[in-house]
């Protein structure tokens, strides 16, 4: 069931399959001089905000979960119940509507199901690792390039809103790998009214 982009909490596959694949794309393209970027996104609070209704939809009518196997998974959402505490004085309970339990063996396979469409819905080469994710486009004019990252990451940002995860956009960056040092032109992406650092290094899945 999970995609081919996800590798975390599948057999035979590891964080170190995720960067080698990374790698050999950006290898590969600079190999043939062509201006890439990659963009390595930063979700908030992702476990957090994982909506109970929409995961359920997907368990159904993605992954064909139904009758009690399916009520079975929303009692286990809904079942935590959460309460505020001020000077002594407690709040009623009340389910919560999103979140995954935290230290549940189910939780990161959850989210990974939950994601799982990602990969379809962007036009960039994506690598996941759980909630770690890194987008790849190339093109052999940087200007296009510049334009089409854009067009593109704005639809990502839509497929995150759409399904109430929201991205950091202070700490999502992106990196442009060139082997052609005179194609200097500035390089900007912009995510709704959002510019995004570019950095020259960042830290993914523990490797820099």
């Amino acid at each position: 069931m999970l995609s081919k982009h996800q590798y975390g909490f599948r057999a035979k596959v590891s964080t170190e399959f995720a960067i080698y694949d990374i790698v050999e794309c950006i290898l590969e393209t600079l190999d043939q001089k062509i201006p890439t970027c990659a963009v390595f996104l930063d979700l908030s609070k992702a476990f957090d905000t994982v909506d109970h209704s929409v995961l359920l939809w997907k368990l159904e009518h993605y992954y064909g979960i139904q009758g009690l196997p399916l009520q079975l998974f929303e009692n286990y959402l809904h079942s935590p119940e959460q309460y505020t505490v001020v000077n002594k004085c407690r709040s009623q309970s009340q389910q919560a509507n999103c979140g995954l339990p935290q230290g549940s063996i189910l939780s990161p396979l959850l989210f990974s199901l939950y994601v799982n469409d990602l990969p379809k819905e962007s036009n960039f080469k994506t690598t996941l690792f759980v909630d770690d994710t890194c987008l790849i486009l190339a093109n052999k004019n940087i200007d296009i390039l510049e334009k089409m990252v854009d067009q593109k990451i704005n639809k990502v940002d839509s497929w995150m809103r759409h399904n109430k995860l929201s991205l950091n956009y202070s700490k999502t960056v992106y990196m442009i790998f060139n082997s052609d040092k005179k194609q200097s032109s500035p390089f900007t992406v912009q995510i709704g009214s959002h510019l995004i650092n570019r950095v020259n290094s960042t830290k993914y899945l523990g490797m820099h």
